[in-house]
């Protein structure tokens, strides 16, 4: 009997340590996703769409590509259908590396590539930054 007792615990105390740790699994993604949806009502992507182009480069090597509800799109492919964007960085995975990015200003017209390469590149969203000049 009294084994039959202690099985009876232990199937008990197994089923509540699962539910707590299903539980806490649900909070913790519950959380994530509000944290996410506050970052993106703080730094909505809109703020960054249009077409970004590399500065201070000859015409036939300059890098540009866009932000748009579709993703980032280079030479009319999409290349991310998705990117983060958290106010001073910009990031997104271009097939199996990520490619990030800092704010330059407070406008959010100029970026740098950040990256440990000697070459840092500043790209300009021509778009926002003509009117931002006028």
């Amino acid at each position: 009997m009294s084994n039959e007792k202690a099985s009876k615990r232990k199937a008990i105390e197994r089923i509540l340590i699962a539910f707590a740790v299903v539980t806490s699994l649900i909070a913790g993604a519950l959380y994530l996703d509000l944290y996410g949806r506050m970052q993106e009502s703080k730094y909505p992507k809109e703020k960054v769409f249009g077409t970004w182009v590399e500065m201070e480069v000859a015409n036939h090597v300059q890098d540009r590509f866009t932000l748009s509800e579709v993703g980032v799109m280079r030479r009319g492919r999409v290349v991310a259908t998705d990117f983060v964007f958290t106010g001073r960085h910009l990031e997104f995975k271009e097939g199996d590396r990520t490619v990030r990015y800092r704010m330059l200003n407070m406008e959010d017209t100029e970026m740098i590539l950040d990256s440990d390469a000697l070459y840092t590149p500043t790209y300009r969203n021509i778009e926002r930054y003509s009117n931002e000049l006028r």
